[in-house]
């Protein structure tokens, strides 16, 4: 996957969540449960105008975050960026390389979380339109997979950056 493609896939999600948020805005009470304990319970409400600027902002949030990095890394010292092994992936032989490879692997931090966030509201949303149903909210088993995507990214990425091997084979 090139970085022009995630990016494109990011700002599709993106734009689809907003046109739901639009959609869906009607369809919500007044007053929307907007926070739940660990049993499920709403226990934070917000009113419906509140509510949907706190979603577009977090789905407007993620990709700008993402992006604006994306934009800035190649533009910022080769000191200001924590990489492992810096000075050999960040040499001029390997910048443009390496640059390439952080962006791609922060889109796909980015694509994870927006999706992850998808799902979050879209709980909320079903539990606020629900008429006498219980709905679970957060299947403890979503956030475990969110983090283990996130955390394989990261494994990615240090296996990716590690210190290559200077020896030289007979």
């Amino acid at each position: 996957m090139n970085a022009k493609f995630l990016t494109r896939l990011l700002i599709l999600i993106t734009l689809i969540n907003i046109v739901f948020i639009i959609i869906e805005y009607s369809q919500l009470p007044d007053l929307v449960a907007s926070h739940f304990s660990l049993s499920g319970e709403p226990d934070s409400f917000m009113n419906r105008d509140s509510f949907t600027v706190l979603k577009l902002f977090i789905f407007i949030l993620i990709p700008a975050t993402f992006l604006g990095v994306n934009y800035i890394i190649g533009k910022v010292p080769n000191n200001m960026i924590n990489l492992p092994n810096r000075d050999y992936w960040l040499s001029d032989e390997r910048k443009a390389e390496t640059i390439d490879a952080i962006k791609i692997r922060l889109l796909v931090l980015a694509i994870i979380t927006q999706l992850f966030m998808t799902f979050v509201f879209r709980k909320v949303y079903d539990f606020n339109t629900e008429t006498g149903h219980s709905v679970e909210i957060m299947p403890i088993e979503i956030l475990i997979i969110y983090f283990i995507l996130i955390g394989l990214v990261i494994a990615e990425m240090l296996y990716r950056f590690r210190k290559p091997d200077t020896k030289v084979k007979p």
